[in-house]
């Protein structure tokens, strides 16, 4: 007996079972969470409401929780179970060791997790809104912008020199007839692109008529033009058109005030990124980076 009591393995199978039952005495919840036994409660759904959302505000998620109606509250828990048993079984199973796509879900859950410790709820005064509105005001300048239709004449259906008297001879009837807006699609040829274009930017009129002709058009003065008064010839590298130009609006820089709903949006945005930026840092640095020699600047290959 006195062998059998002084056996070292008897002793470290007795430690072994004094640390389980502590464990499982100072750790209930734990405990039972080990088993096969899913335990849903409170803090659980709270927890997995968030992670659906994607908002990890606690606040928000017992408010929804309470809105639950008996059947919701049902889907909700349902839904748990199901994710749980799932999850579980898969790692039992080891299907989670060495798998990428886990990895990355891991890493976009402690981004999800940033996003929620790093919300302000709290809106800036508006002070501190104009200084960022004014820091970045290049960003809420309204783009020059035009409203024109034409009358298109294709340079290799008829050749250059052919399309440009065709349309110098509509351009008469046009300016005679006083045609307008409207009636451009009665005249010329099918254009690649739209015969109506109508507040459109430098870049978008450039994409379809070339840097030229989209010069020419945005140097016309608003004061100098009528609806009905068609010009040309103007040159692209599809042909000839006539331009019937019924609006002309130069670029602009907006008040504060017109575009403030933006200026919150954009700030709030930029101080999310900044607080979850840091917080990211912070986790980094707890950890030591070991660059193999061979991947060190300089290292000789």
């Amino acid at each position: 007996m006195k062998r059998f009591l002084s056996d070292p393995l008897l002793h470290f199978i007795a430690l072994g079972a004094v640390l389980f039952g502590a464990w499982h005495f100072l750790h209930p919840d734990r405990a039972v969470n080990d088993t096969h036994t899913i335990r849903v409660d409170r803090a659980a759904l709270l927890e997995f409401i968030q992670l659906r959302m994607r908002a990890f505000n606690e606040a928000d998620a017992q408010a929804r929780l309470a809105s639950f109606t008996d059947e919701a509250l049902d889907d909700v828990v349902n839904a748990f179970v199901r994710e749980e048993a799932l999850h579980r079984s898969a790692v039992a199973m080891g299907l989670d060791a060495d798998d990428y796509v886990i990895k990355q879900r891991l890493v976009q859950k402690m981004e999800y997790m940033a996003e929620g410790v790093t919300a302000d709820q709290s809106t800036p005064p508006d002070a501190q809104l104009e200084d960022f509105f004014h820091q970045h005001q290049a960003q809420y300048t309204e783009p020059a912008h035009i409203s024109f239709t034409h009358v298109f004449f294709s340079a290799s259906r008829h050749g250059e020199e052919q399309a440009s008297a065709i349309a110098e001879k509509t351009l008469i009837e046009l300016k005679s007839r006083q045609v307008p807006f409207t009636g451009a699609t009665g005249f010329g040829e099918r254009f690649p692109y739209l015969v109506n274009y109508v507040e459109r930017t430098r870049e978008d009129v450039a994409a379809h008529f070339g840097a030229q002709m989209t010069d020419a058009l945005f140097a016309l003065s608003p004061e100098t033009f009528d609806l009905t008064e068609w010009r040309g010839v103007y040159s692209s590298s599809f042909g000839k058109h006539l331009v019937l130009l019924t609006r002309n609006v130069p670029a602009r820089n907006p008040d504060f005030a017109e575009v403030r709903s933006r200026v919150l949006q954009d700030f709030t945005a930029e101080q999310l990124r900044a607080r979850k930026a840091e917080f990211v840092s912070r986790v980094v640095s707890e950890y030591n980076v070991d660059i193999a020699a061979d991947l060190q600047q300089g290292a000789a290959p």
